[in-house]
């Protein structure tokens, strides 16, 4: 027992061991790893950008807005709708939103949609008639729907 206690002492009392260094990246490995991170900030920016800067990004907020203040009745049907088109025209980028409005390449086979939902804002735009809340939320649904699926 006593020669169990003296060899862990002498063990012990060895510091001047380090451990292997760990072998240095090459230059590909380095800039293979910078180019990788520099991918990953840029997709965070860019995401970024999208949700919050972007046109479409900017728009739906408001939209989400001008619902919330339409169901707590601070705006009346007409000018939720008239803000609600205003929006959305930004949004796309367009100059006026109409039945006759060219639409994207890819958005053709929703020609139909889209001459419903034009025709559908502007009756809710010009009429006197109230609508039903439950019309108004669908309207306001189908104009994010846009937002989403328009390029």
């Amino acid at each position: 027992m006593n020669n169990e206690s003296i060899s862990l002492n002498i063990i012990d009392g060895i510091y001047d061991i380090q451990p292997l260094a760990l072998p240095a990246l090459s230059s590909l490995e380095l800039t293979l790893l910078s180019l990788f991170s520099l991918l990953v900030v840029s997709l965070l920016l860019y995401t970024v950008w999208l949700l919050f800067y972007s046109a479409k990004g900017i728009a739906k907020r408001k939209i989400k807005k001008i619902h919330a203040d339409f169901l707590q009745k601070k705006l009346d049907e007409h000018d939720a709708v008239y803000q609600l088109c205003s929006i959305l025209r930004q949004g796309l980028k367009l100059n006026q939103i109409n039945t006759d409005t060219n639409l994207p390449v890819r958005l053709n086979a929703y020609r139909q949609d889209w001459e419903l939902f034009t025709k559908t804002i502007s009756d809710l735009r010009y009429s006197k008639n109230k609508k039903s809340p439950a019309e108004l939320n669908a309207l306001f649904d189908d104009t994010l729907y846009w937002l989403k699926i328009w390029p």
